[in-house]
């Protein structure tokens, strides 16, 4: 029998779905001090999740550096240059500031 997130606790939590793009909230177990929540979405920059994580003292992590690291991955095999990691991020960044 499946129990529901909320009545559980975890040490690690992985969002990889789309939920909390448009300020859903996840139904997230409980999170204590030493739980990491990882959401992969980029978009918010900061997540319900990843505040509700925070907010409980926990470690949260978007997705942002994982579509940065994918990215110079593609660019490095496809090219075989050393990616510009740097300006890849500031682009990143500046892109995500703008309006979807």
């Amino acid at each position: 029998m499946f129990e529901r997130a909320s009545d559980q606790a975890a040490d690690l939590v992985i969002n990889a779905t789309p939920l909390g793009a448009h300020g859903e909230m996840l139904p997230l177990p409980e999170l204590r001090d030493d739980a990491v929540l990882v959401d992969l979405l980029y978009r918010p920059a900061v997540t319900p999740a990843q505040q509700a994580a925070r907010e409980a003292g926990a470690g949260a992590f978007g997705g942002l550096g994982l579509l940065l690291h994918q990215a110079a991955l593609s660019f490095e095999l496809w090219t075989g240059q050393v990616p510009p990691l740097e300006v890849m991020s500031a682009a990143a960044v500046a892109a995500l500031t703008e309006p979807a």
